[in-house]
Formats: C-alpha cells, sequence, structure tokens
C-alpha cells in the first residue's frame, strides 16, 4: 500500500478531527470521572465514552505516525550499557522503531513497528522474539 499525498492529507484530517474532538470533551469526561455517585447510566456512558477516547487516541496517533517519513535507517545495536542505538546515541525509552523481521504466519520478512522498553534494561517491546537485541535492520520515522 503506498502512502500517496491524498492519503496523507486525508490522515492529516483525521488527526486534526480526534485531536479536536479529544480537546473539546476531556474537561467534560474528567468532570464525569471525579463525580462521587452517578447512575447506572451514567457509568455506561463514561465506560463508552472511555472506550471512544482510547480508539480516538490510537486513531490520532497512528494517522500521525502515518504521515512522517523515514529520517534514520541501520542496524539495530545494543551497547555494553544495554541501550539501543541505530547508529548514534542511545534511543530513549520508549522510542518507536520499525525493525526487519521474519513474521512466521506470513512466511516472509517485514517491517513492524515496535518501542524500546524496560528501566535500566532496556528491551524491544512488541514481538514475538523476546531475545531480539541487537544486529537487526531497523528504522525510524520523524
Amino acid at each position: 500500500m503506498e502512502i500517496t499525498k491524498e492519503l496523507k492529507q486525508d490522515l492529516s484530517e483525521l488527526e486534526s478531527a480526534c485531536s479536536s474532538f479529544l480537546g473539546k470533551y476531556e474537561s467534560q469526561l474528567t468532570d464525569a470521572l471525579n463525580k462521587t455517585k452517578m447512575s447506572a447510566e451514567d457509568s455506561l456512558k463514561i465506560d463508552l465514552m472511555l472506550e471512544l477516547v482510547t480508539h480516538l487516541s490510537s486513531a490520532q496517533f497512528v494517522s500521525s505516525y502515518m504521515q512522517k517519513d523515514i529520517v534514520k535507517e541501520g542496524i539495530l545495536l545494543q551497547d555494553a550499557a544495554g541501550n539501543f542505538t541505530l547508529g548514534g546515541n542511545p534511543l530513549p525509552t520508549m522510542s518507536d522503531i520499525e525493525v526487519y523481521v521474519h513474521d512466521d504466519e506470513l512466511n516472509q520478512d517485514v517491517w513492524k513497528r515496535v518501542f524500546i522498553g524496560g528501566g535500566t534494561e532496556k528491551r524491544i517491546c512488541g514481538l514475538r522474539h523476546p531475545d531480539l537485541t541487537s544486529g537487526v535492520h531497523a528504522r525510524i520515522r520523524g
């Protein structure tokens, strides 16, 4: 699937609409969550609104992410201190990266979006390869 100019424009509009909606109703939802008593109906409405906010936040993040260009590509390495690097300084915890790995279900090599997790001991999160550490082809969007 190609990320065309038209798709980027639509993604930008989706990101903006999600942002506008979330900004508009954030305080109302916060106020509702802070209530000490509520009816069963209000409780359901709050649950549904929280589910909607979760999905809209995800849509906003993904639509923003898909518009970004690749800014760095190379071999992901883990240094002696346990930090992951991609041709330079250590990547901060929670950094989104894409790694080129084999997908057993598809039986082919694919790009997967993952992130750097952990506290003092860093690891790649978001894959079924718990032992994946370094030496894999990777890229960053920005």
